[in-house]
């Protein structure tokens, strides 16, 4: 089951931007996925390493082409240049960056959330057909 750290179940195609963190280990005996949200700055930090890979990208054709002799050093300094920013730009990011967590106290308190609202589901399902 995939839930959000409010105790709301998610279906897999609506979890939000973030890692998931398995629990197994519980006493619902159900196997939680629990979704962290990434922080605005994690977000802007994803953002910039996708923009500076995809010019990375964008750019491998013209490497090549100095790679096979059809760029001299001069035409393809610019390039080089930008290319060697990009990666350690791409690295300097990574470096700093930390996955979010949960205390095991959050992970229980999302679990509890979620197995009482289904309950209560239940419980409204069961008086509704009598």
């Amino acid at each position: 089951m995939i839930i959000d750290t409010k105790g709301n179940e998610l279906h897999a195609w609506y979890r939000k931007d973030g890692p998931l963190i398995m629990d197994a280990d519980n006493k619902y005996g159900t196997e939680f996925a629990i979704g962290v949200e990434y922080s605005d700055k994690q977000k802007a930090q994803f953002s910039e390493i996708k923009e500076l890979k995809k010019y990375l990208k964008d750019t491998d054709y013209r490497a090549l082409k100095y790679a096979d002799g059809a760029y001299t050093e001069e035409e393809y300094r610019p390039y080089k240049e930008a290319r060697a920013t990009a990666r350690a730009r791409i690295n300097e990011i990574e470096e700093g960056f930390s996955e979010p967590t949960l205390t095991r106290e959050e992970i229980d308190e999302a679990e509890r959330l979620v197995m009482e609202k289904l309950k209560e589901d239940t419980d409204d399902n069961t008086d509704d057909e009598s």
